[in-house]
């Protein structure tokens, strides 16, 4: 058995060989044995259909309490930026915990705040879809 540590949670005992999802994994010895990344983003630019320039994240992996500051990080820039338009591509997503449906819904609020600056979340489950449709305040 393994013991792994994880920022947002308590020690976990998990079978030797489990995927870690990410967390720092100790040996018994407390020796570091691996550490995964949770999520990572591919980013592309191109034009939309007017010639403005179009912002598309895709994310790839799990968006956890543990990961959710890492979009956050990545995208506010893009905000302040004031990006025309900014998608967010959920395909790819293996799973979202409420961390990570507060990190897609915070920055769509800020993007909103900001004005002139649209932020799409596609491909979204029906369920994260109506959570994230419940939690906008505009």
């Amino acid at each position: 058995m393994q013991r792994t540590l994880g920022p947002c949670d308590a020690i976990h005992l998990r079978p030797k060989n489990a995927h870690t999802g990410g967390r720092l994994v100790f040996n018994w010895e407390g020796a570091a044995v691996t550490a995964e990344p949770l999520i990572h983003f591919d980013i592309k630019e191109s034009l939309g259909k007017f010639g403005s320039r179009v912002t598309t994240i895709k994310c790839h992996g799990r968006l956890l309490c543990e990961s959710a500051k890492e979009i956050k990080e990545l995208v506010k820039p893009l905000i302040q930026a004031r990006r025309r338009r900014i998608v967010i591509d959920c395909s790819d997503l293996q799973s979202l915990d409420s961390s990570g449906l507060g990190a897609l819904v915070s920055l769509k609020v800020s993007a909103f705040n900001k004005g002139l600056v649209k932020l799409e979340l596609v491909n979204l489950s029906p369920r994260v879809s109506e959570l994230v449709r419940l939690n906008q305040t505009h």
